[in-house]
């Protein structure tokens, strides 16, 4: 049988600079990676599960070399920092380096070996049932690979149909195969021999919710999340899934890893691909090594932390969870999330954000914005099945991550808290005026209880792009109050065009007005009580200083 390996088979697509899709494989990659604008692949998800092997590859390569392939352990901060930044300035990897390394290691990528398939369990057997004699030693491609479930509730992946299911291309499988191990759901899994159907939750990916740094191509974008220091300024080293010993058992193994590195490929599933001919035609997946997701703050570089409101049933403390991402909100709203960081505190930002503060106070980062990248999942009850994937960018000025930023970040979360209340008065307007049109305020009218979040929502969407573009466009060198001066602005002049419109769309029986709880509301109070908490919380600005005069 004919290998396929990863070192040197097709099988990651990537975007060229001439806005072509190619498929590479690993060795192509990383002898032109500075020509690839990113990852190209079904779904964000794809993408980030590829980048964090691809990631994984640049640390093993460089773990005890520097830059030209000289035999060196870096130690101390300042060693490190300059390894990275050798590399950094050359603007593209040296081949021959990533060609060693992956030579070193070539059997444990080939996706068909017969002692050490890539990612999967050697001789991995279904439990037989008596029921069912006639049966296939393995699942469909549909009920696990997360393609087109079987379930209409977990399909999330619209570009293939039924009749594309049965079977993938070996590249397919391979992109799949990868991003299965860090994103399936939970549930009960085949009865394997000697293997674990319940227990464990998802693939790691699917507990955090990513951040991802981004480049201006793909060489770069390696770089900016390759972080040689953790937040203890300690050296990030560790070993990755194919340079360990390989684990040939289908048992579940009560194992927590011990280093980023680790994480990055970690195997939460112990499965095995079943082809005929040049075609994956099914799969066979139980449990492999899930762990608990409390407390990795210092080994998990990729996502922020936040300590829960819960406590922990062993020992009273309150742990630290990963961060994930709200489907319900736009990335900015949540910059709170990404730009602050308590050490000792309750949060802990990305380090990989870190990361960038330190080489921009360090004049490592020679550039005025950073683009961050977000990537999740959202699951459906007991994590069962994917209801959505949570993707989202921003632009920010590279000073909000370092200490050198000049009060930006307690500008930015001002400004974040002070829109956020303009918001909410929106909502409130809106409310009124029903109201002055008739309609009853009650906790149990869902009509009336839908006009706020609605309201809000439609609001939010607004601010979106002006908001992106202040924020991309922010400057550490002006006076924080001219900044916020500028925002501001840009709220009102969009709620004065918005609410006028409001106004003019209101019935005759909103401007005459309707009596409730005892008052008598109508279009034009319900505007004087809007205009009169806007003003408070952004006045005027006249010549340079505000003033709370009505508009």
């Amino acid at each position: 049988m004919s290998e396929f390996n990863l070192v040197d088979r097709p099988w990651i697509r990537v975007l060229g600079n001439d806005g072509q899709v190619d498929t590479v494989s690993l060795l192509e990659l990383f002898r032109s990676v500075h020509v690839y604008k990113a990852l190209s692949n079904e779904l964000p998800t794809v993408d980030l599960a590829i980048f964090r092997l691809l990631l994984g590859v640049v640390y093993g390569t460089f773990s005890n070399q520097d830059s030209q392939g000289n035999r060196i352990v870096f130690d101390s901060p300042l060693e490190l920092r300059e390894h990275w930044y050798e590399i950094w300035q050359q603007g593209a990897f040296d081949s021959e380096l990533f060609r060693d390394y992956l030579s070193q290691y070539r059997a444990r990528f080939d996706l068909f070996s017969e002692s050490v398939p890539f990612m999967q369990t050697v001789g991995l057997q279904r439990v037989n049932d008596p029921k069912k004699l006639t049966a296939k030693p393995y699942n469909e491609l549909a009920t696990v690979i997360e393609v087109v479930p079987s379930r209409v509730d977990r399909r999330y992946f619209t570009e293939r149909v039924e009749a594309g299911v049965s079977s993938l291309s070996f590249d397919e499988a391979a992109r799949w195969l990868v991003t299965f191990q860090a994103y399936d759901y939970a549930g009960k899994k085949s009865a394997v021999v000697g293997g674990t159907k319940d227990g464990g939750g998802t693939g790691w990916l699917g507990k955090i919710g990513a951040v991802v740094n981004l480049g201006d191509n793909l060489f770069e974008t390696l770089m900016l999340n390759y972080v040689c220091f953790d937040e203890l300024r300690e050296p990030v080293r560790g070993k990755n899934y194919w340079e360990q010993p390989y684990f040939s058992s289908p048992a579940k193994r009560n194992r927590t890893p011990v280093n980023f590195i680790e994480l990055l490929t970690w195997q939460s599933r112990r499965c095995l691909l079943f082809r005929e001919g040049d075609r994956v035609v099914g799969i066979l997946a139980s449990y492999g090594d899930v762990f608990d997701k409390n407390n990795l703050q210092s080994l998990e570089l990729m996502c922020g932390w936040h300590e829960s409101s819960v406590k922990s049933k062993n020992d009273g403390r309150k742990p630290f969870i990963p961060n994930k991402h709200d489907p319900s909100r736009q990335m900015w709203r949540n910059l709170p999330n990404f730009l602050v960081q308590k050490e000792g505190g309750d949060r802990y930002r990305a380090q990989v954000l870190n990361w960038i503060g330190d080489l921009e106070e360090n004049q490592k980062f020679n550039r005025n914005q950073i683009h961050i990248w977000t990537v999740g999942v959202e699951f459906g009850p007991m994590d069962a099945n994917i209801n959505q994937i949570v993707t989202d960018s921003l632009t920010i000025n590279a000073a909000l991550l370092s200490e050198l930023s000049n009060g930006l970040i307690e500008l930015v979360l001002e400004v974040l808290d002070t829109t956020d209340k303009i918001v909410n008065r929106y909502g409130r307007l809106l409310e009124n005026l029903a109201q002055a049109s008739g309609l009853k305020r009650s906790d149990k009218d869902q009509k009336f209880k839908a006009i706020f979040p609605r309201a809000k929502g439609e609001f939010y969407a607004l601010l979106d792009q002006p908001f992106r573009e202040w924020l991309s466009a922010m400057d550490n060198h002006r006076l924080p109050i001219d900044l916020q001066n500028q925002w501001y602005e840009q709220v009102r002049a969009i709620l004065t065009v918005t609410v006028d419109e409001k106004l003019n769309q209101v019935s005759n029986s909103a401007i005459v007005g309707c009596d409730t709880d005892g008052k008598r509301i109508n279009a034009a109070l319900a505007e004087r009580w809007f205009w009169s908490a806007v003003n408070k919380l952004i006045p005027l600005r006249q010549k340079g200083t505000y003033n709370e005069t009505n508009p």
